[in-house]
């Protein structure tokens, strides 16, 4: 039995920690010959082993972490395949990073990959999850691609990315878009770069009995309005508060509609007294971090539209699973969503930061309704083809078969 040890930063389903996910939870061992076990850092402190036959423990610093992970793997042939835009080590050093990474390889015996799924304009602009950018629509538009090259190369994350690519045989991006911007940043890794696109298994809750019973739960809850449904980090760069303001243009328009804000924040989006007003009386809700996996398949089945209005985005999974539910999706016409959902014409595609744009977007969907569902049937076939977990995982096999 050969393994796969996937490193990543917390035990989180959500962010960065999904291309981890995916590959613990679809790979089969019994049908795929690779066990999986997974080490998370939990937020740069202590380590936790799990993997697929039901081990879990946890250890308290790095050296013991190694160890952990050698014992399971019983000295059998091992992938080890790095999730992470932070240091491994807890001693922040490149000499402990490469020390660690070659004791966990067995002197450089096993191969290691990085996912690259870390979008490097946030680091660029400083702080962006603070969010005391203003304007920001306005600023991306000034600063080009080269400047905001410059200005990521003097981040410290940029260290720590570039330190696991050139550890690393192989590296992976999730989008050709994300793969020629990291080769114009270091060309010198251009070479191992490929794209492997993430999956979802969202398909199979389609007809799912809980999941019908989950909606119809959400409705006797909430009631039975059309909903605008938001799933992610409630920030400014993921264009939140540009939705609400979308959806204000909406409401004054029609009735019926809810907005629905699916995550948690940093406080930073601006709402004034009329959003508040669509607040207390139920036109605008937040549930919060929705972790149940069929409750948010339910969420999806009961919304009339899926929008993502982000100012920058490498993938976006939620659009994925939009789509495997037959919601129909709006999403920011940039980066990785131009190009694998936009320019295919699975999605309909809106310009960051226009918010009467968005709102023409989902009226759009509203009055075109065989359209719409032209294109849902369009978008559920490419997941299908494209972006479902068995394609995910089937992708990665026949890399690690290669390496091995």
């Amino acid at each position: 039995m050969k393994n796969i040890v996937v490193i990543s930063q917390d035990r989180n389903p959500t962010g960065i920690n999904v291309g981890a996910n995916i590959l613990y939870n679809g790979i089969n061992p019994n049908e795929n010959g690779y066990r999986v076990h997974c080490l998370y850092h939990q937020r740069g402190k202590d380590y936790i082993l799990v993997d697929s036959e039901g081990f879990e423990k946890t250890v308290p610093d790095t050296d013991q972490a190694v160890s952990l992970v050698r014992e399971v793997v019983k000295g059998e042939d091992a992938i080890i395949q790095s999730h992470m835009y932070q240091p491994f080590a807890n001693k922040f050093t490149d000499a402990a990073e490469r020390h660690y990474m070659t004791e966990l390889r067995r002197g450089g015996r096993d191969p290691l990959v990085y996912s690259n799924q870390y979008l490097y304009v946030w680091a660029a602009l400083k702080d962006p999850r603070n969010n005391k950018i203003k304007g920001l629509a306005k600023l991306l538009n000034k600063v080009n691609e080269k400047k905001l090259a410059e200005r990521y190369k003097k981040q410290a994350i940029a260290r720590y990315i570039e330190r696991w690519m050139d550890m690393s045989d192989r590296v992976v991006y999730v989008s050709n878009h994300a793969r020629r911007v990291y080769s114009d940043l270091y060309p010198q890794y251009a070479n191992k770069s490929l794209v492997i696109g993430l999956g979802t298994d969202f398909i199979n809750y389609r007809d799912d009995y809980e999941v019908e019973k989950k909606a119809r739960e959400l409705k006797r809850k909430y009631g039975d309005r059309a909903n605008i449904l938001y799933a992610g980090r409630i920030t400014k760069p993921k264009g939140v508060g540009d939705l609400i303001k979308a959806f204000k243009i909406l409401n004054r328009k029609y009735d019926g509609f809810r907005l629905v804000v699916v995550g948690t924040g940093d406080n930073s989006i601006e709402v004034d007294r009329k959003s508040y007003k669509l607040i207390r009386n139920g036109s605008i809700i937040f549930p919060g971090e929705i972790e149940d996996r069929k409750e948010m398949a339910a969420w999806y089945k009961n919304s009339f539209v899926a929008l993502m209005p982000t100012y920058h985005e490498t993938f976006s999974r939620f659009a994925i699973e939009a789509m495997s539910m037959g919601t129909p999706v709006i999403i920011s016409n940039v980066d990785g969503p131009k190009e694998l959902f936009v320019e295919r014409d699975i999605a309909i595609g809106v310009e960051p930061g226009n918010y009467r744009g968005i709102a023409k977007a989902i009226e759009h969907v509203l009055i075109n309704p065989r359209e719409t569902l032209e294109r849902s049937k369009r978008a559920l076939t490419a997941v299908k083809e494209r972006f479902s977990q068995e394609s995910h995982v089937k992708s990665f096999m026949a890399l690690y078969d290669e390496l091995l």
